[in-house]
């Protein structure tokens, strides 16, 4: 009898060893990686909400999928926007990891959704354990350029939690002036509008000088469609028109301010002085 048992200890220890489960599988531990997205887009304001921004919702998204991570797994995270920035080592305390989390802020930056996809992937196969999941928690707001690129890696193993980001929003890409060919005192101004929503939406171009209007065009953009519009701004008083070009421009209605401040609809443009004959 206690050989038998001693038999029994014996296989129990070597099950303990490999982590077996009732289950039927291994438990061999797992590496994961949260992708969570710190971009620009992330300071937006919810909608009818002014006490929360997108990153808030993402902040709790990565923190409920973490405590349902099995205790015996690692996490690292990384924040993302245009550059993928690794906030945490590879991590077994879960408090560590939340902390970081909580602390990251959206940044100045435009997300590059690739890289940090492509950098979790090498994450996982340096640290040489078992890859768990490649979790991305944002709204996935990226260039239309980088969405038809090839080089977003398709990876197996990646789970996206959705931050759901319903603002309708339209902002001014660029503008540019010169000066009209009919004569030195005038301006044409070219501004590209783009619509960030989902639906259509009637903006309004205005150009202010020395905090005087001096016209508006309203523009009709298709949602995730960009407008231009090129105009030719009125007589400026000669002083200011041959010596600098200083001009205002806002959009209107102002749907969302991204980092809370009205500077993504309000740009002042100043050149450099400009000599009679130019």
């Amino acid at each position: 009898m206690s050989l038998l048992l001693q038999l029994l200890a014996m296989l129990l220890l070597l099950l303990a060893a490999a982590e077996f489960q009732l289950n039927g599988r291994t438990g061999a531990r797992r590496d994961h990686v949260i992708v969570l997205d710190t971009s620009a887009w992330m300071g937006a304001q919810l909608p009818n909400r002014t006490d929360a921004t997108l990153m808030d919702l993402a902040r709790a998204d990565a923190i409920s999928w973490l405590r349902a991570v099995p205790s015996a797994d690692r996490v690292m995270l990384i924040r993302a926007d245009a550059l993928a920035t690794p906030a945490t080592p590879w991590e077994l305390d879960r408090r560590n990891t939340i902390r970081a989390v909580l602390e990251s802020r959206p940044g100045a930056t435009a997300l590059n959704l690739s890289q940090s996809l492509t950098f979790a992937s090498q994450m996982q196969k340096a640290a040489g354990s078992a890859p768990g999941e490649i979790v991305y928690v944002g709204p996935g707001r990226i260039s239309s350029r980088e969405a038809s690129d090839t080089a977003i890696p398709r990876l197996p193993n990646l789970r996206v939690l959705s931050v759901n980001d319903g603002v309708e929003n339209s902002g001014l890409r660029s503008v540019g002036a010169r000066r009209a060919a009919g004569g030195l005192d005038a301006w044409d101004v070219l501004a590209r509008v783009h619509n960030y929503g989902r639906a259509r939406q009637a903006v309004t171009v205005t150009l202010a000088f020395g905090g005087a209007p001096e016209g508006a065009r309203t523009l009709e953009v298709p949602p995730g469609a960009e407008q231009k519009r090129l105009s030719v701004c009125p007589r400026t008083p000669p002083e200011f028109s041959r010596r600098a070009f200083i001009r205002r421009m806002h959009l209107r209605p102002i749907t969302m301010r991204p980092l809370k401040s009205p500077r993504f609809a309000s740009f002042i443009y100043r050149s450099i002085p400009i000599s009679p004959n130019a």
